[in-house]
């Protein structure tokens, strides 16, 4: 089984990368494992990406998409280009975006991971002869296919919003992302790939300052807390319908199959 970490050829001049992507991970390794695997078994071609030199996981769109393999070399000049698309940052996704070239074609999938949170309308120089674009996650973490057909679907149903003269200002948020994240993954299978954007599910318990969240549904993102003592008071974000908390391992359980996420979350937990 391959891990996330060796997603990346890390040489001695990729140093400055090194703790980023490690820190990263560390704290979802098993999930990012099984995900990686699932990965593995779906994309092809990428053996031989890797082989001349390619390093992180990012997708070409022009159009369509396809998964690719950018040096990280390159990864950092997309990176520095500080083009970061906005709806997915609001929903937890960091993104960069760099045109491979421009005034070649239209590129309606670029155009719309563009668009603005507020009129959701992309800026004027990305709504047409975008030509073909690359895009990566800016922590260096693998974006494949299956995690941009999720964000393109996403926004998608947001411009759908838009359309009906709403805002979808509550939607912009990473729990809703993440929910519709899972049903999308359950519904369609994605190639049997599973996304590498799905947060961690867990299930909170043990709260005595908040019972009234105890049993219901979140998904764990980063530690915001650390204590270098005592390991067992670091606390993590869980996003939950109800806001951002602050939580303890101890006070939750992970979810293991994303099938058994989507339902409990169809059941209201």
């Amino acid at each position: 089984m391959q891990t996330a970490n060796q997603c990346f050829k890390v040489s001695s001049d990729q140093e400055d990368i090194r703790k980023v992507i490690d820190e990263a991970v560390s704290a979802q390794d098993s999930w990012l494992q099984m995900q990686q695997e699932a990965k593995q078994k779906s994309e092809k071609g990428l053996a031989e990406l890797k082989a001349k030199g390619a390093s992180v996981y990012g997708v070409l769109t022009n159009g369509g998409w396809k998964t690719t393999l950018v040096s990280v070399k390159e990864w950092k000049k997309i990176v520095s280009q500080n083009t970061t698309p906005l709806v997915p940052a609001k929903c937890g996704v960091h993104l960069a975006i760099r045109q491979e070239k421009p005034g070649a074609n239209d590129n309606q999938t670029a155009t719309w991971l563009m668009v603005d949170p507020a009129s959701g309308l992309a800026p004027s120089s990305w709504q047409s002869m975008v030509g073909p674009a690359t895009v990566v996650r800016v922590d260096g973490r693998p974006y494949t296919k299956d995690d941009h057909t999720v964000v393109h679907d996403w926004i998608s149903f947001l411009l759908d919003v838009w359309g009906s003269e709403k805002r979808p200002t509550g939607l912009l948020k990473v729990y809703q992302f993440q929910r519709f994240a899972y049903k999308k993954y359950v519904d369609s299978k994605l190639n049997n790939s599973v996304p590498l954007i799905l947060l961690p599910a867990v299930q909170l318990k043990g709260l005595r300052k908040a019972p009234h969240l105890n049993g219901k549904i979140g998904f764990k993102g980063e530690i915001v807390t650390v204590d270098k003592s005592e390991l067992s008071n670091n606390r993590w974000a869980v996003y939950m319908k109800e806001g951002q908390f602050r939580v303890k391992a101890r006070n939750m359980n992970e979810i293991p199959k994303p099938e058994n996420v989507a339902k409990l979350l169809s059941q209201g937990y």
